[in-house]
Order: structure tokens, then C-alpha cells, then sequence
């Protein structure tokens, strides 16, 4: 088996969509999370290096999309990123590959100058990489009013602070709503 020095991170290329299709495809056994891609690809919002991908010998072991959204506080309104999805093949997991992928989506959001990174995710993962519980933070989504197991990552120092608020997230195509990329 190759090792993680044969891994590269990089951004999904177009021409890569159906091969990354089919891998989360095989990861996850069922086609939701690659139908979830496949609409978020098509939102004026996405951003193809918020989707990157970990290829060994050019083929795709692993998958990371971050999604922009807002955090809307007391104090103003923030660009944020949500990690919708972290794949890794079941014969490549607990290897590295996801860290890895984490670790780049953080740097993509760092020179995006996203302020911060939410998850919904395993907290024993996540945490390791510096995410902490929203409760921390007294933030909950619009759409409930609930705080749940999100998570927050602070990716401009200090700009947690005493932040309190609501996540928003952008609208996504819908049968009544396509919005594409190629109508802006």
C-alpha cells in the first residue's frame, strides 16, 4: 500500500466530478451525499477550492467540500464556511487522509478570509483540529432556534470572543429556486 507522502490535496477539477460522484458514492453506500454535491455544485455560491479532494495516483481516496454561509451576530455579520461533507474511502480511513483534508480546507478558509468554520460532525475529530462546541459561544441555527452538536472552528484569531448568534445558510437550488452558476 502506497503511503500518505503519495497523497496530494488539491481542488476538484470539472473533469473530476463523476469520478468524486463515485467515490463518495462507495463511502457512504448510498447516493444522498453525492446528489447533495452534485446541487451544491450548481449553487452560485460554490467555490471549487472549498472542494477538495485526495488523490492516490490520480484517483480520488478522498473528498472535503466547505460551503459559504453566514454567522449573523450582535456585532455584525460574518462570512463563514460549513464543512458539509468529509469522505475517505473505507479502505483508506484512519490513515490520515482526513486530517490531511482538514487541515487544507482550514488553510483555504484562512486565505479566504472566512472567519470561521462550522461543523456537524464527531467531536473527537474535530476537536482535535481545534473546533469547539458552539454552546461555548452561545450560537444556534436560525432554522431551530436549538443549539445542537455543531461545532466552530476560529479561523482569524480572536474573533470568537464574546460572539453570540444565529447561523445562516445560504438558499439552496430547489425545483421552485435554480439559481445556477451560469445565470449570474
Amino acid at each position: 500500500m502506497n503511503s500518505l507522502q503519495d497523497i496530494v490535496i488539491r481542488p476538484e477539477l470539472k473533469s473530476e466530478a463523476v469520478a468524486v460522484e463515485n467515490m463518495i458514492c462507495r463511502t457512504f453506500g448510498n447516493n444522498h451525499q453525492s446528489s447533495l454535491l452534485g446541487s451544491l455544485r450548481s449553487n452560485v455560491l460554490f467555490k471549487r477550492n472549498l472542494s477538495l479532494i485526495a488523490l492516490m495516483d490520480n484517483d480520488p481516496k478522498g473528498h472535503l467540500l466547505l460551503f459559504p454561509g453566514y454567522l449573523r451576530a450582535e456585532s455584525g455579520i460574518y462570512r463563514t464556511l460549513t464543512l458539509v461533507m468529509i469522505s475517505v474511502l473505507p479502505d483508506f480511513q484512519q490513515q490520515g487522509i482526513g486530517s490531511m483534508l482538514l487541515a487544507a480546507g482550514i488553510d483555504e478558509a484562512r486565505a479566504g478570509h472566512f472567519a470561521y468554520i462550522l461543523v456537524c460532525g464527531a467531536p473527537g475529530f474535530f476537536c482535535r483540529a481545534g473546533f469547539a462546541s458552539v454552546t461555548d459561544y452561545n450560537i444556534h441555527r436560525k432554522e431551530t432556534g436549538v443549539k445542537s452538536q455543531m461545532l466552530i472552528l476560529e479561523t482569524e484569531p480572536g474573533s470568537l470572543g464574546q460572539l453570540k448568534g444565529h447561523v445562516e445558510f445560504p438558499e439552496l437550488p430547489t425545483s421552485e429556486n435554480r439559481l445556477k452558476r451560469s445565470d449570474v
